[in-house]
């Protein structure tokens, strides 16, 4: 008899506790969510959209643009299908789609989300005047001159640089001390002498070129019209002026990959009379001291030190980096200098 009653009552004890095992079986706290890893900086045209998957039981996705959720009103969306992708429906998007996506999913245990995935689209905009024109510009020798990169409809995410036509091919203007093109394209010589005019109008004029080249996607360029320069005034004319740096050095952040195969370039130009010397530093993080960069195997100068490139990108490059410009006059030392914060993320 009692070996009986102890039978019903682990049956009995096992009928209860069966429901709640089927519950918890049929919802599971979202877990393991999963997004794209790499921001989008592409082209408009070729944007697909993000991914995103988690696992669990009842879950429901949802995205948010620049903490907005997206709702219909979207043209990027998530087909209802498959709520976990997120992706242009028709391809008429435009600029106002650029800024941060973010997946979110839940269940009625809770909620989980992922990272957010920057969207910043490359655009190289037309130049207002076309390409075969040539126009000519007053420049005065002896004095400061600028170039300015035409007039162009939007542009961002492209690289500037100032080209001539060879009769083989479009080349850059080569190494001088005496000019540099800032980020913007803007064309900067600190003393205009008649060999630069020479070169500029034997070759047919100069143009501003526009490129871009997103990763794993087709390069693209578009270049102004030709300038040609019309002189006046003498090279006689120049007269002391201190070193002036007309780029600016913006803080970087870059991902470095598990091979360190990334590179950051850093450019600098000053304009003055004597030209500028340039040269680099690295500012210790603890003392403060500068430490003249030089060329090795970690960094490369180029273009009369105009050109820094900090290769094999890994965190022990992280740090604060300065350009300074010099010249000297009467045995006296005049200097600008302009520095920018390398920070270094692992992946």
């Amino acid at each position: 008899m009692k070996l009986e009653r102890m039978d019903k009552l682990y049956i009995a004890c096992f009928v209860i506790l069966l429901p709640s095992v089927v519950l918890a079986a049929e919802e599971l706290k979202p877990q393991l969510i999963t997004t794209e890893k790499n921001d989008y900086f592409g082209y408009l045209k070729e944007f697909n959209g993000f991914k995103c998957q988690a696992r669990g039981t009842n879950l429901k996705y949802s995205w948010r643009h620049n903490d907005f959720v997206i709702n219909d009103g979207y043209i990027i969306k998530y087909p209802e299908h498959n709520a976990s992708t997120l992706q242009p429906i028709v391809r008429n998007i435009d600029l106002s789609y650029q800024g941060d996506y973010q997946c979110f999913v839940t269940n009625s245990i809770g909620t989980i989300f992922g990272r957010k995935a920057s969207v910043k689209f490359t655009v190289v905009g037309n130049f207002h005047i076309g390409q075969n024109e040539i126009r000519t510009v007053d420049a005065e020798l002896g004095k400061p001159f600028v170039l300015h990169c035409p007039t162009h409809f939007l542009s961002q995410k492209v690289q500037y640089f100032w080209k001539y036509e060879s009769p083989d091919s479009r080349k850059h203007l080569p190494p001088d001390a005496n000019y540099f093109v800032t980020n913007n394209g803007t064309l900067y010589f600190s003393i205009l002498n008649q060999k630069n005019v020479d070169f500029i109008n034997n070759n047919g004029g100069i143009f501003c070129e526009q490129e871009a080249e997103p990763e794993g996607a087709a390069s693209t360029a578009r270049r102004s019209h030709r300038i040609k320069l019309r002189p006046s005034g003498s090279e006689a004319n120049k007269v002391y002026q201190k070193p002036q740096i007309k780029t600016i050095l913006s803080d970087h952040t870059i991902e470095s990959k598990s091979d360190n195969s990334d590179k950051l370039v850093l450019k600098c130009g000053a304009i003055g009379y004597p030209v500028p010397d340039l040269k680099w530093y690295r500012v210790d993080s603890v003392t403060n001291a500068d430490k003249e960069i030089k060329e090795s195997s970690h960094y490369k100068l180029s273009r009369f030190n105009q050109v820094l490139e900090i290769t094999n990108v890994a965190p022990d490059k992280a740090g604060k980096y300065k350009c300074v410009a010099t010249n000297v006059r009467n045995k006296q030392v005049a200097k600008d200098e302009a520095s920018g914060a390398v920070k270094v993320a692992g992946k």
